[in-house]
Parts: C-alpha cells; sequence; structure tokens
C-alpha cells in the first residue's frame, strides 16, 4: 500500500485563537473553514486544526494531539482488514457526504494516531 503525507491534524480546544496563531505568525492560508475544522496551506502539506470533541478520548492519548493522514492508493476496506489482521488497532471505517474521502483512524505501535483515507469513487 503506497501512503502520501497529505497532512498534519492539530486536535485544538480553541479553534479560532488557534486559526489566529497560525495565520498571524507563520502566514498560513486557509483553504477550507467549518465549526469544528480548519484547513491550512503550509507549503507542500496541509496543517488542519480539528476542535476537539466526542470520540476524540476514544483513541487519542492525552499527551499527543497529533493525526498524520495518509492518501492510500488501495480501497479503504483493503487497507483496514490488513491492518487490523496484523493486530494494528484501527477505528471503524467513516465518509461523510460532501467530504471526498473515506476514512479511518488507527494508532501506531507508540500510541500516536494516524488516519488513511481513499478517494470515494
Amino acid at each position: 500500500m503506497l501512503c502520501n503525507t497529505r497532512m498534519i491534524v492539530l486536535f485544538v480546544s480553541n479553534l479560532e485563537w488557534m486559526k489566529l496563531f497560525y495565520t498571524r505568525e507563520f502566514g498560513f492560508e486557509i483553504k477550507e473553514e467549518s465549526e469544528v475544522w480548519i484547513l491550512m496551506n503550509a507549503g507542500s502539506i496541509d496543517i488542519g486544526l480539528h476542535r476537539i470533541g466526542p470520540g476524540y478520548e476514544a483513541l487519542h492519548q492525552a499527551e499527543s494531539n497529533v493525526k498524520i493522514i495518509f492518501d492510500i492508493d488501495v480501497p479503504i476496506e483493503t487497507a483496514h482488514a490488513d491492518l487490523s489482521a496484523k493486530g494494528i488497532r484501527v477505528g471503524e471505517i467513516q465518509n461523510w457526504d460532501g467530504y471526498p474521502f473515506t476514512v479511518f483512524d488507527g494508532m501506531d505501535p507508540e500510541g500516536n494516531v494516524f488516519q488513511l483515507r481513499a478517494k470515494k469513487s
């Protein structure tokens, strides 16, 4: 499975304050914005700010608020089954109306959260 780093997501308590910090101090440009999500361009990758909400604790450790997101070139169900069969902790496959990807989160051996996403066909 080929994985390309697409973005890094920071889970934050104060979305507005973090948006101001990164746009003002680093000049990142906003690509998307909603009540719970801001996506900024940071050169060759994007930085996402995601408001901490329900379900966050289920797959995240208190010591880390970072998620690395990888685009994959295989069906999401295949990647999910392969990692699960290897004993890697993975969450449920999810998709949302209007979002062009199907995704699932997982956790590496040291508790860092990753997300694999595949373009919807």
